[in-house]
């Protein structure tokens, strides 16, 4: 995920993925359930939240890009 500079003119200052969207399978609710590190109004403070779109969807679609796009793979064990 990168920020766009915020002197743009085109939503400047805004995060963005590289060739990717967040996609309706990124607002599942037990994927949100399992977002470890960055809770629901931190979420909300960096990114936008809509009906249909939950700030933590973006986080949720970071991890999947990140994944799709380099192979690697964020996790935890059942600790946390």
């Amino acid at each position: 995920m990168i920020r766009r500079k915020k002197g743009m003119r085109f939503l400047g200052g805004f995060y963005a993925f590289p060739g990717g969207k967040v996609d309706a399978a990124d607002t599942a609710p037990d994927l949100l359930a399992r977002a470890h590190g960055l809770g629901v109004g931190n979420a909300a403070a960096i990114f936008l939240t809509t009906a249909d779109r939950p700030a933590l969807a973006f986080w949720i679609a970071a991890v999947r890009e990140l994944i799709e796009e380099t192979g690697v793979f964020l996790v935890c064990d059942d600790r946390g």
